[in-house]
């Protein structure tokens, strides 16, 4: 997206962006989210919701990535309605935070929007994105994230390497003794998050509303 606006700490990245109607959106990045498929994973994509929602352009709008702070900060105004929202990544631990300030009473909500959500192959150019394995004698493979229901107050989700194609990529790479001998860096890795807030509650598995 052309309005995307990068930030990070630590091993985390988000990309930050607003739309039209007012609604906040961050696809969120780790560095050591390695897939079986020794694909680089981003962990989901979460949008922010304000009602009642804006239905027309707002009156003035910013978006501003302040490098000392190590923030991005975003200001919209919309006739009485001034919204202010500051997105960071924590320095000291693997968190993200938003902070939103609204000078009218407005609800909140955030959702959890996932994109692997059933078994699929990986086919075409797409396949290339498995690295060292394209070109191999099996097929390659997405496995969906797992959405747990368990908690009335925070969203957690987490997708799980049950299946690795480290060892095919090293026969294919004609290094196949090497697997008897070598550690599998892919299988069982486990990668999520959870979202939680103060004053929110759960009204279904992949949204939280205050």
């Amino acid at each position: 997206d052309n309005d995307s606006m990068p930030i990070g700490n630590g091993d985390i990245g988000l990309n930050v962006w607003t739309e039209p109607n007012g609604d906040l959106l961050i696809l969120i990045a780790k560095s050591d989210a390695w897939s079986g498929n020794a694909r680089l994973l981003k962990l989901g994509r979460v949008r922010l919701s304000f009602s009642p929602q804006t239905t027309d352009e707002f009156d003035s709008f910013t978006q501003t990535l302040r490098l000392q702070q190590g923030e991005i900060e975003i200001v919209a105004t919309k006739q009485d309605l001034t919204r202010n929202i500051r997105v960071w990544v924590d320095a000291h631990r693997p968190a993200i935070h938003i902070q939103a300030e609204s000078s009218l009473e407005q609800e909140l909500s955030a959702d959890l929007e996932l994109w692997r959500t059933t078994k699929r192959e990986l086919i075409d150019d797409e396949a290339h994105s498995a690295y060292g394995i394209h070109g191999g004698p099996s097929p390659i493979y997405v496995y969906p994230d797992t959405v747990l229901d368990t908690y009335n107050d925070k969203l957690v989700w987490y997708h799980r390497n049950e299946h690795s194609i480290w060892r095919n990529n090293l026969v294919h790479q004609s290094l196949g003794e090497l697997s008897d001998r070598l550690k599998d860096p892919l299988l069982h890795r486990t990668m999520g998050a959870a979202i939680f807030g103060d004053g929110m509650q759960k009204t279904s598995p992949t949204t939280l509303q205050s």
